[in-house]
Parts: C-alpha cells; sequence; structure tokens
C-alpha cells in the first residue's frame, strides 16, 4: 500500500460508517412504523426483522456494487 492509498481507504471507510450509522436507525424507524399498521405482534416482529435486514442489505449492496466493478 502507498501512503495515499491508505488515506484514500480511511476516508472511504468513514465515509461508508457514517453512512450506515444513519441509515441503519431510519431502517428501523420505517420499519416500526409499517409495523404498527398490523395488529398481530408476532407478525410484528417478523416483518420489522425481515425489514430491518432487507434495508440494511440492500443498503449494502448499493454502497459496495461501485467498488465490486472497479474491482
Amino acid at each position: 500500500f502507498q501512503h495515499d492509498e491508505v488515506l484514500v481507504d480511511e476516508k472511504e471507510y468513514k465515509r461508508a460508517r457514517t453512512l450506515f450509522v444513519h441509515l441503519i436507525p431510519s431502517s428501523i424507524d420505517e420499519a416500526e412504523s409499517k409495523q404498527r399498521l398490523l395488529p398481530c405482534l408476532l407478525k410484528h416482529d417478523l416483518i420489522l426483522d425481515h425489514e430491518i435486514r432487507s434495508n440494511v442489505v440492500f443498503s449494502l449492496v448499493e454502497f459496495f456494487s461501485p467498488s465490486l466493478k472497479n474491482a
């Protein structure tokens, strides 16, 4: 690694981390607001878990797909 490359990676890492710190709570909020519309408690938990996972996975794919193309 050249020193400059490490710095770029560090910045990219911080940007990614900031992105996810904001993204994950908003995914949880979104899932919880959908959850309130459903009467059944078990369904609530299942949908909440599924929503959070799919939002986080989608965000990961969105974020890393450009760097995968360049690899």
